[in-house]
């Protein structure tokens, strides 16, 4: 969901991806269930 959401919104990489997470984890927690937090860049490329 979180790599969609950031997409849609112009993201262009998976250091994108992640920067997006981070920067809307309060809003994404809210839909959610996130118990380790955003996942990393690393995470998306694999």
């Amino acid at each position: 969901m979180i790599a969609l959401l950031a997409t849609i919104s112009g993201a262009k990489g998976w250091e994108d991806i992640e920067i997006y997470g981070v920067s809307h984890e309060n809003w994404l927690s809210g839909f959610l269930n996130l118990p380790w937090g955003i996942p990393t860049a690393d995470t998306y490329r694999r």
